[in-house]
């Protein structure tokens, strides 16, 4: 858990007199509750404070410090933080033992990448209502490999001898890939079992950080659209889903900078820098920097206000036990599995 820095010493950060006063008052409040025997108070109030400097816009940083101007006490803003804690950062986490898809099939290729190739030149795309399809075209447009590592996807490779051809070529080598959506499934956005969403909370936030969009681009089948979907392998995809990886904008349109809460996240073969190309824009087109510019500043977030590694504790003792301790000390991990009730 990263303490909040002080106001002079992030001057560039604080963009407008509204971001500088609100952050002021959220300095207040982590000194207020600094000696708090609840650590989560202590981390609501760190994500406000993150999200003034690291929210995902101009826009969505000045609508938090409105937010926190219009809290009267320190009850208000706490609560504040949580419903951010509950409804933004959870909602992008993938919990432990949660997976958003099974491994590419290629069963339907059987061909060589020459007969694919036909096949992107006459086949028309629409916006994918399955993630099946989402799948396949996603692996077209990521050129059937994992944007992360560069590995080949092994299904397509066994079934091409082209792509055999490449992979023998090249430095990289072959791994199970999975279709993965940056915003997450909604029917995936819980912590455990039964214990679902308040989908509608969650698009508040997104309208309240100027996205307003987003919920119709992405309702339904939609969640699907190649906008909001990237094909990675497994260890990538684990990672990225439960906000290890993220990918930073930067001033090349279409290239993000991969960063990690801690070095070790980054294998060997991880790109550093991930530029996103397509055949097709129109049929193919790119994932949404919007959609990615949510996704980074969530992880990010979640890694300095220590909610990340809150949560990773809490799953660990969860996974741990096997029944409720008499004495109650396993009572603070089945009140985060219950958090996110609406």
């Amino acid at each position: 858990m990263n303490p909040l820095p002080q106001a002079q010493e992030i001057t560039s950060l604080l963009d407008s007199p509204t971001i500088s006063e609100a952050f002021r008052t959220v300095l207040a409040l982590e000194k207020f509750i600094l000696t708090d025997p609840d650590q989560r108070k202590l981390i609501h109030a760190r994500i406000l404070g993150y999200l003034l400097l690291y929210g995902p816009s101009l826009y969505a940083r000045e609508s938090v410090a409105r937010e926190v101007a219009s809290c009267e006490g320190y009850d208000v803003l706490l609560n504040a933080g949580k419903v951010y804690y509950d409804y933004f950062i959870l909602a992008f986490r993938k919990p432990i033992g949660s997976s958003s898809g099974q491994t590419s099939r290629s069963d339907s290729w059987n061909q060589s990448l020459e007969e694919t190739d036909d096949i992107m030149s006459r086949k028309s795309i629409g916006v994918p209502q399955s993630h099946g399809d989402a799948k396949q075209n996603a692996l077209i447009r990521d050129g059937f490999r994992c944007v992360i590592s560069g590995n080949y996807d092994w299904s397509c490779a066994i079934r091409s001898s082209e792509l055999k051809s490449r992979v023998l070529a090249s430095t990289k080598s072959v791994a199970g890939t999975h279709c993965v959506h940056i915003f997450p499934e909604l029917d995936s956005m819980n912590v455990f079992g039964e214990n679902s969403f308040s989908t509608s909370s969650i698009w508040d936030i997104m309208n309240r950080f100027g996205y307003s969009h987003i919920h119709s681009e992405l309702n339904g089948g939609n969640i699907h659209r190649l906008q909001n979907v990237i094909t990675m392998c497994s260890d990538a995809r684990d990672k990225f889903e439960r906000l290890y990886l993220w990918l930073e904008a930067t001033d090349t349109p279409n290239t993000y900078a991969l960063q990690a809460r801690d070095e070790m996240y980054f294998l060997k073969d991880y790109r550093r820098t991930i530029s996103f190309t397509t055949p097709d824009d129109a049929k193919y087109p790119l994932p949404s920097s919007d959609y990615l510019a949510i996704h980074a500043s969530c992880a990010k977030i979640a890694y300095l206000s220590g909610a990340g590694h809150y949560i990773d504790v809490m799953e660990w003792e969860l996974e741990d036990l096997a029944t409720l301790e008499e004495d109650g000390s396993s009572a603070e991990a089945l009140d985060h599995a219950i958090t996110p009730l609406a």
